[in-house]
């Protein structure tokens, strides 16, 4: 049994870590004298600070017991905790996955007699507004469920949001759809595509009409 490390983060029970080390310790036959020593170097995180302060204060395992014990959870943190639990929204930023891994697992620290799926209801009105309406109704009966309806919403809208959307105007001007070649009649004149008026061919034709003398005049 390996002896696994502590963060010192909201959800971690300082007591059933200790409990998890001696008896990790005890099964490796690591004799009690040694214990802090290698307790030491699993303190990872916000409790990597607390260790550097204290390392080398205690002389027994029970006054480091004692001193971890009330570090990670006196009862101004608890209390801290509780009111993170029940105030703290999730963010524009944070992934639901996470959010909900994280409520669940402190829940499950401050009150291990109960069933998570008391905390559903709570835990619904604390997920993002844009989210919330697609997953009150059917409200989730048991935690898993919200979990994955709460992750399938959140992924269909941001799916949503990064889908381009065209703008359409009604009343197009001429800069906006300018005519195409195609579009400009057939000249009567000549092959190519103009307003009669501009057909070259016709303008020779004009002058040419005009230089002729009149009939009856000579």
């Amino acid at each position: 049994m390996t002896p696994r490390p502590f963060w010192g983060q909201d959800h971690e029970d300082p007591v059933i870590q200790l409990q998890h080390w001696e008896q990790a310790l005890q099964t490796q036959g690591i004799p009690q004298g040694e214990w802090i020593d290698h307790v030491g170097g699993l303190l990872m995180g916000e409790a990597t600070g607390w260790w550097k302060s204290h390392e080398g204060l205690y002389d027994t395992w029970e006054d480091f017991a004692s001193s971890f014990a009330n570090q990670f959870g006196s009862l101004p943190r608890i209390a801290e905790f509780t009111a993170l639990l029940f105030s703290h929204k999730q963010k524009d930023s944070e992934e639901i996955e996470s959010f909900l891994a994280r409520k669940k697992k402190l829940y499950e620290r401050l009150y291990p007699d109960r069933n998570v799926k008391e905390f559903l209801p709570t835990a619904l009105e604390l997920v993002k507004p844009n989210l919330r309406p697609f997953l009150r109704h059917p409200p989730p009966t048991y935690w898993a469920e919200l979990h994955f309806r709460a992750t399938a919403v959140q992924r269909d809208y941001q799916e949503t949001r990064s889908t381009p959307t065209v703008k359409v105007n009604a009343f197009p001007t001429r800069e906006e759809k300018p005519i195409s070649r195609q579009e400009v009649p057939k000249c009567w004149y000549c092959p190519e595509r103009h307003l009669n008026a501009e057909c070259p061919v016709r303008r020779q034709q004009r002058d040419t009409q005009d230089k002729k003398p009149l009939q009856g005049n000579a």
